[in-house]
């Protein structure tokens, strides 16, 4: 699938974002691992780390893994906030701040969801938390404005912009 994922990334310029790791607790290092697996077959393949993108990377505890991956020129996405999830969202991002490295930084909620079989659908995530949860406690945090529309606006509008296929050097 990655391989796959690379051959139409080369012919297209479209990003690849991957769902990396397990919905349960795994240990640390674990995602990671798996992530830099699929940098190493991509960047094998011919398709440069600004093109891939690291979804659920809040699920590695190694917190220097966001960084590392970010350094080499990936996009680092912690998805899945929830309210009450505030503190940690700011430790992540304050992280990759404090590293220089806002600018390979994603942020998503994966909000809404229906799962068959349960009764109405299961339980809904609203689709606002973003904007009622999280800006507010990065801008209380010390996020001023150009980083917060970094990370809401300019980030995912490089992400996921139609380009020229990335390549590396090899």
């Amino acid at each position: 699938m990655l391989l796959a994922a690379a051959r139409t990334h080369r012919a297209s310029g479209l990003p690849i974002a991957v769902h990396t790791g397990p919905w349960a607790p795994v240990e640390p290092g674990r995602n990671a691992r798996c992530a830099f697996a699929q940098l190493d077959l991509l960047e094998g393949a011919g398709v440069a780390p600004s093109a891939w993108i690291w979804v659920h990377a809040q699920n590695e505890a190694q917190r220097e893994h966001h960084v590392r991956a970010a350094r080499r020129g990936a996009w680092v996405s912690f998805d899945g906030f929830r309210p009450g999830q505030e503190a940690d969202y700011l430790t992540l991002l304050g992280r990759m701040r404090d590293e220089g490295l806002l600018d390979h930084v994603l942020v998503s909620q994966d909000a809404g969801w229906f799962n068959a079989g349960q009764p109405g659908g299961g339980e809904f995530n609203p689709f606002h938390p973003l904007f009622t949860a999280l800006i507010p406690a990065l801008r209380k945090g010390g996020f001023d404005e150009a980083q917060v529309q970094a990370l809401f606006v300019r980030n995912p509008a490089r992400a996921f912009a139609m380009r020229t296929p990335a390549r590396t050097s090899g």
